[in-house]
C-alpha cells in the first residue's frame, strides 16, 4: 500500500527548512561496524532501511555522539570503535551542520593512544577544525533527541530508565543537568565514604550534605519544569496519538512543588543529617537519585505501564513530539531527531500522523527500519538509503 503525499505539513515543511538544524555530510572512520563512511543529505528526513545488523543504528549512535552524554546506547568510549587486530584502537565521527548561524564543523573522536586496558575516557571535540574544551561548545550549535527499541517498554522497566529518560529531556534545555547529577552523585559517594570511616569530620560532612542539598532541589527543579512544560505542550499537538498526562514523584520533587527553593534545601540537609545512622549501615540515602518520571495513557489516568508494548511506545513518541517543540520554540529550530525503529508497533494511522508531525514541525529526523514499505507515506519528502555490509547506497 503507497500513501498519499502529506501536501498540507509539506508546505509549512518547506518554510520551516531554514529554521531547523540539518546534518549536511557525516563521516564515520573506524566507528562500529564502518571504517570509512561519507554519507551527503539536504535539510529532509533520511530513512535508512536494511537487515537487522547492518549498521542502521550504530549510524544514529555516531550522530548522537555530537550531543551531549554517551550518546543513545550508553556505550563506553572503547566500545564504539572497529574491531582490528591493532593494539590502538580509535574513532572519529565529524559532520557538517546546517544551524541558526549558518553552516559549521562538528567532530567528536577518541583513541587510546596507549593500551587497551587503562583506554582513556576523555573524548576530543572540534569546532571547525579547532579543538576545544567543553562538550557544551557543540551544543551551542547543535540539537539532537533521540528514542531507541529499548525504551518501547519505557513506562513498565525500572525507574532508573525513566529518570535516565526525563533527565536527557532536560539536558537539551539545560546541560548543565548532568553535571549537577554527577556533582551529586560524587557528593553522594563521598558522604557515604566519611560516614563509614573510623574518623568523623563533622564539618566536612555538614559542607557535603549543603552540596547536595544544593545539587539536589536544582536537579528536582529541572525535572519540574521540563514535566510542566510537556504537560502543557502535548495538549497543543493534533496528532493520531495519545494525549498522555506527565508527572514526576520524588521526595524533593514534592517538598518543591509546596515551598521555595531554599526552604527544600534545608528540609534535604534536615533530612541527610537526621539519616546519617541508618545510611551509615544500609549503605543508602532519600533524594533525586530515587523520583520517577510517571504517565497516564490519558487525562483519564489510566497508568502507562498497564498500557500495551504499541501504546507505550504511541505515550513516548507524543511526549518526545512534543518536547521537540518545546526545543524549538526555545532555540528557535527544531532538533535532529534520531528515531531508530520508530514504526515498529505502529499502525498506519499512526505511521502517517508521525510523519505529518515531524515534516509540519520541519525537523530533520533519520529513522530506521526494514521494511521501507512501512515509510511510503513520506513519498519524496524524504531521503532513502539502503545500508547492508558496512555500505550505502540510494535507494
Amino acid at each position: 500500500m503507497v500513501l498519499a503525499p502529506i501536501d498540507a505539513a509539506v508546505n509549512e515543511s518547506q518554510s520551516n527548512c531554514a529554521r531547523s538544524f540539518s546534518l549536511r555530510r557525516l563521516d564515520l572512520t573506524d566507528f562500529r561496524n564502518f571504517s570509512r563512511l561519507r554519507l551527503e543529505t539536504d535539510s529532509r528526513p533520511v530513512v535508512l532501511v536494511g537487515k537487522n545488523g547492518v549498521g542502521k543504528t550504530n549510524i544514529l549512535e555516531a550522530i548522537s555522539c555530537l550531543s551531549y552524554g554517551r550518546g543513545l546506547r550508553r556505550a563506553r568510549l572503547f566500545e564504539m570503535a572497529k574491531h582490528t587486530p591493532k593494539l590502538e584502537k580509535k574513532w572519529a565521527v565529524a559532520a557538517n551542520i546546517q544551524g541558526l548561524y549558518g553552516l559549521v564543523s562538528l567532530g567528536v573522536g577518541w583513541s587510546n593512544n596507549e593500551n587497551l586496558i587503562e583506554s582513556r575516557n576523555k573524548r576530543d571535540f572540534r569546532v571547525n577544525g579547532s579543538s576545544v574544551n567543553s562538550h557544551n561548545t557543540l551544543n551551542e550549535h547543535i540539537s539532537i533527541v533521540w528514542m531507541t527499541p529499548a525504551q518501547d517498554r519505557l513506562f513498565s522497566d525500572s525507574p532508573s530508565g525513566r529518570r535516565h529518560f526525563i533527565d536527557q529531556l532536560v539536558s537539551a534545555f539545560d546541560i548543565n543537568h548532568i553535571t549537577r547529577i554527577k556533582e551529586f552523585e560524587r557528593g553522594r559517594r563521598d558522604r557515604m565514604r566519611i560516614l563509614r570511616s573510623n574518623i568523623l569530620d563533622k564539618n566536612w560532612l555538614d559542607a557535603i550534605e549543603q552540596g547536595m542539598a544544593e545539587r539536589a532541589v536544582a536537579i528536582a527543579a529541572g525535572r519540574l519544569d521540563i514535566v510542566s512544560r510537556l504537560h502543557d505542550e502535548v495538549i497543543s499537538i493534533d496528532s493520531k496519538f495519545p494525549c498522555p498526562g506527565v508527572g514526576i514523584n520524588g521526595l524533593v520533587e514534592d517538598w518543591l512543588r509546596d515551598m521555595p527553593a531554599l526552604n527544600a534545601e534545608e528540609m534535604y540537609k534536615k533530612q541527610l543529617a537526621e539519616d546519617r545512622s541508618r545510611d551509615r549501615e544500609t549503605g543508602g540515602s532519600v533524594g533525586p537519585h530515587l523520583s520517577d518520571l510517571t504517565a497516564t495513557f490519558n487525562r483519564e489516568g489510566v497508568p502507562a505501564s498497564q498500557a500495551s508494548t504499541g501504546e507505550q511506545k504511541a505515550i513516548l513518541i507524543a511526549i518526545l513530539l512534543a518536547h521537540s517543540r518545546l526545543l524549538a520554540q526555545l532555540r528557535g529550530a527544531p532538533p535532529i531527531m534520531l528515531l531508530d525503529e520508530v514504526v515498529a508497533h505502529l499502525d498506519s494511522n499512526r505511521r502517517e500522523s508521525l510523519f505529518e508531525c515531524l515534516l509540519k514541525m520541519g525537523t530533520q529526523a533519520w529513522m530506521t527500519g526494514t521494511d521501507l514499505e512501512f515509510f511510503s507515506g513520506l513519498s519524496n519528502n524524504a531521503r532513502y538509503l539502503r545500508v547492508d555490509k558496512s555500505t550505502i547506497k540510494e535507494e
